[in-house]
């Protein structure tokens, strides 16, 4: 299934905005169901975007912050 859209997270002494930019996909047949997708985080002045991949049935995904890339893994 797809899943889009956006949300603000609001704690005592932050607060960030997490927009869907490219649809989520779930596959229920992957061991880790998240195989595409992309989520930007906003907080303060720190941009991060999430990129779940393209679709591959893995749990390797990559995360951007302020520019710098890294990879991990999500799951069990």
């Amino acid at each position: 299934f797809k899943v889009t859209g956006s949300w603000t997270t609001t704690r005592p002494n932050w607060s960030q905005t997490s927009t869907i930019m490219v649809p989520l996909i779930f596959r229920m047949n992957c061991q880790y169901r998240l195989v595409r997708g992309k989520v930007e985080i906003v907080r303060n002045s720190n941009v991060a975007l999430v990129d779940y991949g393209d679709g591959t049935c893995d749990n390797i995904a990559t995360i951007t912050i302020n520019g710098t890339t890294t990879p991990f893994t999500f799951g069990n």
